[in-house]
């Protein structure tokens, strides 16, 4: 296995947090498109990635992102797909997925992996998404310091206006008390990043202020949560 930044890349294709607890995955350029937007071998690419990772499709329910603050709390997996940028769950085997595109998948849990939660932040939404989730977060009467944030692959400074991991660690720190030791970063760029020749993501338009930006970034990351805890 090689690390990267913050991740730990696999030979199957997988990337996850180096250190973060929950169970998670990141696809990369070797396990292909996943998305059906861009081919018609997203749906072969994505049971191999749930077969490499463990996960049964049918537990699956999907982030459709808005670019908002909505976030939602599941306990069953009452559809296979929710329109909202966070989703939360107490519930042992239901699995969070998102395609974040060049935008951060955020995953947050506590220091007992009680619940999981799983975020969508782009540059539209990031502050919002954080506030929310953060909030629903201490209604279920956990503190700051309690928890754990993971931060996974997206586009960074070196290719876009806006760096978001950098922006999400620095919100977290100044705004809801958070501290550096209890954030995870993959601190890797999906558009520039790559691996001797290879680009570890895929990379493709260009955007806004002559920078560049991968539209569809095509990685899925699924979390499960561990120790399950109810709210009724």
């Amino acid at each position: 296995m090689k690390t990267v930044g913050g991740l730990v890349l696999e030979k199957t294709g997988i990337c996850r947090l180096k250190g973060f607890p929950v169970p998670h995955a990141f696809s990369s350029t070797k396990l292909g498109n996943m998305s059906r937007k861009y081919g018609e071998d997203a749906p072969k690419n994505q049971a191999l990635f749930f077969d490499l990772v463990g996960i049964n499709p049918e537990k699956v329910i999907k982030i459709v992102p808005e670019f908002k603050d909505k976030v939602l709390v599941v306990n069953e997996t009452i559809e296979e797909r929710l329109e909202c940028d966070g989703l939360i769950t107490f519930r042992k085997g239901t699995v969070l997925a998102l395609l974040p595109g060049d935008c951060a998948p955020i995953i947050i849990t506590d220091s007992d992996l009680t619940f999981v939660a799983l975020l969508h932040a782009g540059r539209k939404n990031l502050f919002e998404i954080l506030d929310s989730a953060m909030k629903k977060i201490k209604d279920f009467v956990f503190s700051p310091n309690e928890l754990l944030f993971g931060i996974g692959p997206s586009i960074k400074g070196c290719c876009y206006l806006m760096d978001l991991p950098n922006e999400i660690k620095n919100y977290l720190i100044g705004n809801h008390g958070i501290l550096p030791s209890q954030i995870f970063d993959a601190n890797v760029c999906t558009f520039c990043t790559k691996i001797g020749k290879e680009y570890l993501f895929f990379p493709t338009e260009e955007v806004k202020n002559s920078k560049k930006k991968k539209e569809g970034s095509l990685r899925w990351l699924g979390s499960k949560a561990g120790r399950s805890r109810l709210f009724l």
